[in-house]
């Protein structure tokens, strides 16, 4: 009789409340990497618990005045997309910028 091989426990096979666990520990940045890599995950974003922005997360190449401008925009759009695919029924228990 073959031996049927087991199948490997992988973590997108956990439950969504383990998972939500799991990003709330990472940061802001490594949470949205995280989330763009498999459509499972991706649809945990907007039911995130936590929100903390972090201005240091959008680097500035340089001192000139409009790369600081642009750091700034970019900064204020990312905040914006993502309250904007908030689940509004899930409670936000931490926001910070």
């Amino acid at each position: 009789m073959p031996r049927r091989r087991k199948r490997a426990t992988r973590i997108t096979d956990l439950k969504e409340t383990i998972m939500l666990k799991i990003l709330r520990h990472l940061d802001l940045k490594s949470t949205i990497r995280t989330c763009a890599a498999t459509s499972r995950w991706r649809r945990l974003l907007p039911k995130l618990p936590a929100l903390e922005f972090d201005l240091a997360d959008f680097p500035v190449p340089s001192l000139r005045r409009s790369f600081q401008k642009q750091a700034r925009r970019n900064f204020t759009e990312a905040v914006t997309r993502l309250l904007s695919i908030r689940d509004g029924r899930k409670p936000l228990e931490r926001f910070s910028i």
